[in-house]
């Protein structure tokens, strides 16, 4: 029997969409299956058209206004865990950027995109940042505010917050990244053409 694509070489190989007869010259592989020349073109095809779906018209002010809600509402949840538990609660760092990057992406109709990859990043910085600032309002007001001579000003906790930060250690650092992370990556785009 002949090859079902070029019509010359004897075959070896069924394609494993369509069940044509391959030779080997005529065969590839797709995870570890043997596909022919046109279920390929065809899967590119789809993929293509995937990705087009989730990156064309993406809502960018509705993923952004979505990722400020949800940097937000993480951010006062995340302190007031730290205020019941009497610590910094790192992990939160971590949490709120996954709900900060899911936010942007269903904010912005369930797309993806690298601009919302990026605005989603920076949101989690900065709700991380509003975080423990919240924290060191509700938790370390007396330690930090001691050393700049006032203990209830705003301009004394602006003050004080550099060092507190400075003072949060390796997990609470690593956290802060690995949040970053995690909201960069789930707005990511995963169906890239060509593969």
């Amino acid at each position: 029997m002949k090859c079902g694509s070029c019509g010359n070489e004897d075959i070896i190989y069924n394609c494993f969409v369509c069940s044509n007869p391959l030779c080997v010259r005529c065969e590839s592989k797709l995870r570890g299956s043997s596909i022919c020349p046109g279920c390929r073109a065809r899967l590119r095809e789809r993929k293509a058209a995937e990705y087009e779906a989730k990156t064309k018209d993406l809502n960018c002010p509705c993923g952004l206004l979505a990722g400020i809600l949800a940097a937000g509402a993480s951010a006062v949840a995340w302190s007031q865990v730290a205020v019941l538990t009497g610590g910094p609660f790192e992990v939160g760092g971590m949490v709120l950027g996954g709900i900060v990057g899911y936010g942007v992406m269903k904010g912005a109709g369930d797309k993806r995109g690298y601009i919302l990859q990026q605005m989603a990043a920076v949101l989690a910085i900065a709700g991380i940042v509003v975080a423990y600032f919240l924290i060191l309002l509700r938790t370390q007001r007396q330690a930090y505010f001691g050393l700049v001579g006032s203990e209830s000003s705003l301009l004394g906790a602006l003050c004080a917050f550099p060092g507190y930060l400075s003072d949060l250690g390796l997990p609470a650092w690593l956290f802060l990244v690995l949040g970053t992370l995690l909201a960069y990556y789930i707005p990511a785009v995963r169906a890239q053409p060509g593969g």
